[in-house]
């Protein structure tokens, strides 16, 4: 995608020449014999090989993990693994994403009490573990759970275990969809009260789907 396929295409068959014709060396005879041939020209050579499936991938990598020397950053930004798809709509996630964490906006004077949610997978080929914890208001609620996602839908039932209600939430919810990376914008990144969030490791990258199939009292 950096060079082009057409390029690479190029770059191969270059080297395929070189491995084929001329022991896969360099050497002064072999560009010797390159310069003598009738078979390439200055715009078609062996002579033009860059190696670019060996030379762009360890450029990249090391810009990446900023392996260059006297280097203080890092090419690139890093980017945050905990990107948060916000929703108060009771339909849930309902488009299939390699989630992370979600958080839901309960509606003031909902009460504290249980909330069922159904999780599918999409397109799960093999066993896929996926780990979940359930936070409200910036506290976990018991311990981290596992669940084998699987294409079928999977019913869960969380209980918040706090009394009371919520009240309106207090927090920002557009700091998430901020995609001005290269700006150095500062926004109020902050969930102070009244959500409810879950948080998933998702080490797998696979795509699922939550709806949520009831909020209740029991």
């Amino acid at each position: 995608m950096i060079i082009g396929a057409d390029r690479i295409t190029e770059d191969n068959g270059y080297y395929d020449i070189i491995k084929n014709k001329y022991e896969g060396k360099i050497t002064p005879d072999n560009t010797n014999a390159i310069d003598a041939s009738s078979d390439y020209s200055e715009t078609n050579s062996p002579r033009l090989y860059k190696g670019y499936n060996v030379i762009v991938k360890q450029l990249v990598e090391s810009a990446l993990g900023n392996k260059f020397s006297s280097t203080q950053v890092s090419l690139y930004p890093e980017f945050s693994k905990k990107a948060v798809n916000y929703t108060s709509n009771a339909n849930g996630f309902s488009e299939a994403h390699a989630y992370d964490t979600m958080t839901l906006l309960p509606k003031e004077n909902t009460p504290y009490t249980k909330l069922v949610l159904k999780i599918q997978g999409s397109d799960i080929t093999e066993s896929v573990t996926l780990e979940y914890q359930v936070i409200v208001n910036g506290e976990a609620v018991g311990t981290k759970q596992n669940i084998t996602l699987a294409n079928d839908s999977q019913e869960l039932e969380i209980s918040i275990a706090k009394t009371g209600t919520f009240g309106n939430f207090d927090g920002t919810i557009d700091v998430d969809t901020n995609n001005k990376i290269f700006e150095n914008v500062q926004v109020d990144d902050r969930n102070t009260n009244n959500y409810i969030t879950i948080e998933f490791t998702n080490e797998s990258g696979v795509k699922f789907v939550v709806t949520f199939d009831g909020y209740y009292n029991k």
